[in-house]
């Protein structure tokens, strides 16, 4: 997934404008949708607006885990305020496979029955996601399909008739 964006951003922007954080940031989590057309709606707005999408995205995606915040995140997977414990588990999810080992090592410290479940589940995605993503990625090759034909057909127009 994140390769697809960035394969989308090699080629020059069609459009650079509308490139908030915020706003950038909730395209990033809608490239994730179970619906191909809200995936690939988000891929291409993302690829139109490279600048502010490199900077959102180096900051979203290249902040290594680090023993103090997976600790913080899988400790949030068994808070009882359910915002905190989805937001963790979103987390957690959306880093995969990097806190691996800490999910390993948590249940290996005899969590209660909820976060026992919640760290199985974690992993279990990981194969999953690594094993069947063909939807999330059939629309990042269709935004990059379509990034690309736009930038094709703008440096070479059809000749005039």
């Amino acid at each position: 997934m994140p390769f697809a964006v960035f394969v989308c951003l090699g080629a020059p922007a069609l459009v650079e404008a509308d490139g908030t954080a915020p706003r950038l940031e909730k395209r990033w989590a809608k490239l994730a949708s179970d619906e191909p057309a809200t995936a690939f709606t988000a891929a291409r707005r993302l690829a139109q607006t490279p600048t502010a999408t490199h900077a959102v995205l180096q900051r979203l995606l290249l902040t290594p885990l680090n023993d103090a915040s997976a600790a913080k995140l899988i400790a949030d997977l068994d808070d009882p305020r359910f915002v905190v414990r989805d937001r963790a588990n979103h987390e957690l999810l959306r880093r995969l496979p990097e806190p691996l080992p800490w999910l390993s090592r948590a249940l290996d410290d005899k969590p209660s029955l909820e976060l026992r479940r919640r760290l199985e589940r974690l992993i279990e995605l990981n194969a999953t996601i690594r094993d069947g993503g063909e939807m999330l990625q059939e629309a990042c090759g269709l935004a990059i399909f379509f990034h690309v034909n736009a930038e094709m057909a703008r440096e070479n127009p059809p000749p005039a008739r």
